[in-house]
């Protein structure tokens, strides 16, 4: 019986002994395949983050484009904040006597001189024009945005 035991550890030592007795050589070649995978994984990851990275600032480019061509508000005031009238500056560049009627109102405007009518209500006006000898047609013309 001792013989039968001594052949079968001799037979499980010649079994175990191909996976003892590797070369350092191939333990080297599988360690750097088994990097080398690793490697790979870790570049196709970088990868992946970068093209999300790209992706999102794509993305954030187009909203600050899209933002910068729409048009900015603007608003703006003539005279003090909140005020519905304005003035208006009639001026007499003829030689003769200017009538001006506005929103059915008459005006005398003596020649090369000129005329202020304060607070005019803001907003869309209709006036004629005339001097000695002419006349123009009614005519609409918005002083001030209300």
């Amino acid at each position: 019986m001792r013989k039968l035991s001594l052949a079968a550890a001799c037979v499980t030592l010649a079994i175990a002994m191909p996976t003892l007795a590797q070369s350092p050589e191939d333990t080297t070649i599988t360690d750097l395949k088994k990097e080398l995978q690793a490697l790979r994984e870790e570049i196709a990851n970088l990868r992946k983050l970068r093209d999300l990275d790209l992706r999102i600032l794509s993305d954030r480019l187009d909203r600050i484009e899209k933002l910068a061509e729409r048009p900015t508000k603007q608003n703006t005031k003539f005279g003090p904040v909140g005020t519905n009238s304005g003035i208006v500056r009639l001026e007499n560049l003829m030689t003769v006597p200017a009538y001006v009627t506005i929103d059915g109102m008459m005006y005398t405007v003596p020649p090369g001189r000129s005329r202020t009518l304060p607070n005019m209500q803001a907003g869309t006006i209709s006036y004629t024009l005339g001097g000695e000898g002419m006349l123009t047609g009614p005519m609409r013309r918005t002083l001030v945005n209300p």
